[in-house]
């Protein structure tokens, strides 16, 4: 019975490698190490350099549920996408332009089959750019509505005239494509239309630009 007490009472220090022990031995007392031993064995035999460090400096902590700590990562700040409204001024002002350009030549135009190609590359560059503004309008159309009615109602209007004017596009194209030469009532039609464009392009300007750009979009920033 006496040699089993003994047995018992030392397998710990055998359970440890050497450098493990001795790591041990630096930091608890004797006493420490003689009342506990086999709590000391288990606690370190398997336990990382880190749980180690966390029984010796505090022996009644158990290391499994005090983990090295994760460094501190700083957290992102929220991006949220806003309108730039000098930007999207600028590139549909520019369009507008090109446009403008475009509506001229048709009307200059004689010869149908150039008409044609003038019509096809405007109706092209009309449905870009009406989704460009479009694109505005939605991120817009919240804080427009929030401030007035009169904008909300302004806004659905100008989506109304971009799908008027596609409209009449469509059909001075198929006038253009069935024309065998110079059409004056066809020149004359596309001179309505840029007429119309230009006092859609000066609502724009005066009303979705200036108004809900400038004043609303100032307010969100």
């Amino acid at each position: 019975m006496g040699k089993r007490s003994q047995r018992a009472s030392t397998p710990a220090r055998f359970n440890l490698c050497p450098r493990a022990w001795s790591s041990l031995e630096e930091h608890p007392s004797r006493e420490e190490k003689a009342r506990r031993p086999h709590a000391w064995a288990s606690s370190t035999m398997l336990a990382p350099p880190h749980m180690i460090r966390a029984l010796l400096s505090d022996p009644q902590s158990d290391p499994a549920l005090s983990p090295e700590p994760a460094p501190d990562t700083p957290m992102e700040p929220a991006m949220t996408a806003k309108p730039d409204p000098e930007i999207s001024k600028k590139r549909i002002h520019e369009s507008h332009l090109e446009i403008d350009q475009l509506l001229s030549n048709c009307v200059s135009s004689t010869d149908p089959s150039q008409t044609l190609e003038y019509l096809k590359r405007l109706l092209a560059l009309l449905g870009r750019h009406f989704a460009d503004e479009e694109a505005q309008l939605s991120k817009l159309g919240q804080a427009a509505s929030a401030q007035s009615a009169r904008f909300e109602n302004t806004l659905q209007g100008l989506k109304e005239e971009h799908r008027q004017l596609l409209e009449t596009m469509r059909e001075l194209i198929d006038r253009a494509g069935k024309s065998e030469g110079d059409d004056p009532e066809l020149r004359e039609s596309i001179q309505s239309l840029k007429a119309r464009f230009a006092a859609h392009e000066a609502r724009e300007n005066e009303i979705f630009v200036e108004s809900v750009w400038t004043d609303i979009g100032n307010n969100q920033a």
